[in-house]
């Protein structure tokens, strides 16, 4: 006569439920976009922006303020480049002055 192995309720609904909620990815399908590091290379009045990360998209959009001020700006946006990172560059900044600096790609956002 075979034993019949009861498999606890509990365990069953965990795998269950554990199966609804984890993302499902078809194959073929592009990563989400993920910013991880944002840095910058300033200038008296310039400043060279470059975002890292992974799954970057082929452009992102940045905006940027004086620090303190209300108004966001439009910069040019970041382009990829063969390594995989973003970049781009601020024009006509003040010398001495600090500035914030948003980059986006409509869904992901990073700042500095």
């Amino acid at each position: 006569m075979r034993k019949r192995i009861r498999f606890p309720r509990f365990i069953f609904i965990l795998l269950v439920s554990s199966m609804l909620i984890l993302p499902v990815q078809s194959a073929g399908a592009i990563p989400a976009a993920g910013f991880s590091e944002i840095s910058f290379v300033p200038n008296i009045e310039t400043a060279g922006v470059v975002v890292s990360g992974a799954g970057l998209p082929a452009s992102a959009k940045m905006t940027y303020r004086l620090s303190g001020d209300s108004v966001w700006h439009s910069g040019h946006d970041l382009l990829r480049i063969k390594d995989g990172r973003l970049i781009g560059s601020l024009f006509n900044l003040a010398p001495s002055s600090t500035y914030e600096v948003k980059v986006s790609d409509g869904v992901t956002e990073i700042g500095g």
